[in-house]
């Protein structure tokens, strides 16, 4: 769990440097700097607006593959 914190934040840090240099002209990259902002935008939008509107949560179907009773096929 610690790696993945320490992964987030170095790549927030990376992104919020990739706008620094943005903002300053150093670079063209602000295609590749929106995109993944209005991703998140929009999905973090979508989220919102399910639980707004009173969706139900989806039941994960899972079945696990080392199951014996599911692998056993000669009924």
């Amino acid at each position: 769990m610690i790696v993945t914190r320490i992964t987030l934040v170095l790549g927030v840090a990376f992104y919020l440097l990739l706008w620094a240099l943005e903002i300053h002209g150093a670079s063209s990259l602000l295609p590749f700097l929106v995109i993944p902002l209005v991703l998140a935008i929009l999905v973090g939008g979508g989220n919102w607006l399910s639980q707004y509107i009173g969706l139900p949560e989806r039941k994960v179907k899972f079945e696990d593959p080392t199951d014996k009773d599911s692998q056993d096929h000669s009924a």
